[in-house]
């Protein structure tokens, strides 16, 4: 924590005050960034080619060809 004992601080007291003050800063920062959120890909993971895969491709082109949809 920062005593600021008076206003008479010499230059180098000031200076070293504000370095240790930015390095505070910067590793309070670090604390408070924002985590990326995963996407459903690295949550779920894919799964292309096995069974569950094959029937959500085969109710997909059900549901778009009975919406008039192209494939």
């Amino acid at each position: 924590m920062v005593h600021w004992k008076n206003s008479f601080m010499n230059t180098g007291a000031l200076e070293q005050e504000l370095t240790d003050l930015i390095a505070r800063v910067e590793r309070l920062e670090e604390m408070v960034k924002p985590i990326a959120k995963p996407t459903w890909r690295q949550v779920l993971g894919t799964s292309t080619g096995d069974e569950r895969d094959r029937e959500a491709a085969r109710l997909g082109a059900e549901w778009r060809a009975s919406e008039g949809k192209p494939e």
